[in-house]
């Protein structure tokens, strides 16, 4: 009978006491491990939106102050290209044996900023005063170059594209382009600002605040989306493995995000669509951000461990008073 009685008490106080405790104490781990991959991953997104909004001004800011350097040069390269097609090329006797760094400083072009191209049909510079795109093919930046030069020769006048980047030296540089009468040639002239080169230097080293302000971002970049993506930023480098993303994120617009280790560290890799305006040849750019998640999965193990512990604690001294009733009632009897 006193067995029964003591089997009868422990199912109640297992029943009504230790088993609810044991319950919520599982769903409240449950909770607080979900609040914080919630919080942890909300302040992350709300962080990096506001990131891209700078980025978005500063780019904006960009296209404003390039509009105005363009309107200043635009006359200039004209009458430079006028004087080449309408003037120089038809007294040539041979295009690539023409003299084209004698020619630049009778027409008064600027030898250290101004460079003159001479391309045939098949997209190769035949002659440059920048010695190195000498005999360089053109048609091999990408389709979408290959195809606006041919429009060019078609078009059978002068064209001045907006400020784009040099392929060579990443500066931004600003093209026009005229065929020759005859049709062989396309005549390209070349200029270099230092005012746009500032414009340049400011976006980098914005970008560059966002990691020296915050020590969760590990770097912040713009990358130009040709066939080859590549960067204002010399020094920022694209792992072969995320081009499927950046080309994701053209073709939907949406974001994509990517974590991977990396030397021990758990990378936050996310990737974000943003139209350019000041180009006709490049019309879409991609922001990368990198932020380092590792603190946020030393403090999640953290709090496993100190949820693990808290509730064997808990059950050892749940176990304790449990034996203790128990003794009590046999004393009692």
């Amino acid at each position: 009978m006193a067995t029964i009685r003591k089997g009868i008490v422990i199912r109640k106080v297992f029943l009504s006491i230790f088993l609810p405790v044991f319950l919520t104490l599982i769903v409240l781990s449950a909770l607080n491990v979900y609040n914080f991959r919630n919080y942890s991953t909300n302040s992350k997104t709300s962080k990096n939106k506001d990131i891209f909004t700078d980025i978005i001004k500063a780019v904006e800011f960009q296209d404003l102050a390039l509009n105005m350097i363009e309107g200043e040069i635009e006359n200039r390269l004209k009458g430079f290209s006028d004087k080449l097609v309408n003037d120089i090329y038809p007294k040539m006797y041979g295009v690539d044996k023409a003299n084209l760094q004698y020619i630049r400083k009778a027409i008064g072009m600027d030898i250290k900023n101004e460079d003159i191209y001479f391309i045939d049909t098949a997209g190769i510079v035949v002659n440059t005063t920048f010695e190195k795109d000498k005999n360089l093919n053109f048609f091999n930046f990408g389709e979408k170059h290959k195809k606006m030069l041919l429009s060019l020769f078609k078009e059978k006048k002068f064209i001045s594209e907006r400020f784009t980047i040099e392929a060579s030296t990443k500066r931004l540089k600003k093209y026009c382009y005229q065929p020759t009468k005859d049709g062989k040639y396309l005549v390209e002239i070349g200029i270099y600002s230092k005012a746009a080169d500032e414009t340049v230097s400011f976006i980098i080293k914005r970008l560059a605040d966002f990691s020296n302000t915050d020590n969760g971002i590990i770097s912040v970049d713009i990358f130009i989306t040709t066939d080859k993506p590549f960067s204002l930023n010399k020094d920022a480098v694209i792992d072969n493995s995320h081009l499927e993303y950046i080309q994701k994120v053209v073709a939907s617009k949406e974001r994509q995000i990517l974590n991977m280790e990396v030397d021990d560290k758990i990378l936050n890799y996310e990737y974000i669509y943003v139209p350019l305006k000041n180009t006709n040849l490049y019309k879409d750019a991609v922001v990368r951000i990198i932020s380092d998640r590792s603190g946020d999965a030393v403090i999640f193990t953290y709090l496993a461990y100190s949820l693990i512990i808290f509730g064997a604690i808990f059950l050892l001294c749940m176990f304790i008073f449990f034996v203790q009733v128990m003794r009590h009632k046999d004393y009692a009897h």
